[in-house]
């Protein structure tokens, strides 16, 4: 699976991307995608929508569909941090125009959200990143498996192992075994498969 900014060949995106933060989460999915799938579909990452932090990102579900947009799978990575409670996703889809058929917790920081908006359905696959904060929690714990050593969860130590290894994310997660990488970001890997 690739991850693509805009494309006409609608007929190979299997999703389209939202993300709840930021940077790292876009270069580890595009990294991950690129390992298990290869180039035969794609992740489509709309470069319309402005930046939010946490679920106020789904909004840009409601920007998407006003601009024409026409798949209705989507994929939201999102920050444990950015998650107070299971309710804000239907609260945040509520306010643009969303009423929630149903929310299931799939386990393993995975939530399938089905919702209607007029007469569009759309399901949204939630994979949320860190047991208790955010993704830096998942990359200490690919460290961790890969390498051996273990390093605080934050960017900045991370920045540092990495720098001291001569490597970045996208070259650390080449290099990883397919069995690491499943554990260190179980609930993104089940969610990309359940794409395929």
């Amino acid at each position: 699976m690739r991850v693509i900014r805009a494309s006409k060949l609608e007929a190979i995106i299997k999703a389209i991307v939202i993300t709840g933060n930021g940077r790292t989460e876009e270069r580890i999915l595009k990294s991950l995608a690129k390992r298990l799938n290869g180039e035969k579909k794609a992740l489509l990452l709309p470069s319309i929508l402005p930046r939010k932090s946490g679920v106020v990102a789904l909004e840009g579900i409601a920007v998407l569909l006003n601009k024409g947009f026409k798949h209705k799978n989507f994929l939201f990575i999102v920050d444990k941090e950015h998650i107070p409670a299971e309710e804000s996703f239907e609260r945040t889809l509520h306010k643009s125009g969303f009423r929630v058929k149903t929310i299931k917790d799939e386990g393993n920081r995975e939530i399938t959200i089905k919702a209607i908006r007029g007469v569009c359905k759309v399901k949204i696959h939630v994979a949320i990143m860190g047991i208790k904060k955010d993704v830096e929690e998942d990359l200490a714990k690919l460290i961790e498996l890969e390498y051996g050593d273990k390093i605080k969860p934050c960017k900045e130590e991370r920045r540092k192992y990495l720098k001291q290894r001569d490597l970045s994310i996208e070259e650390m997660i080449e290099g990883a075994s397919i069995k690491n990488l499943e554990e260190a970001f179980k609930p993104l890997i089940n969610m990309l498969k359940t794409l395929e």
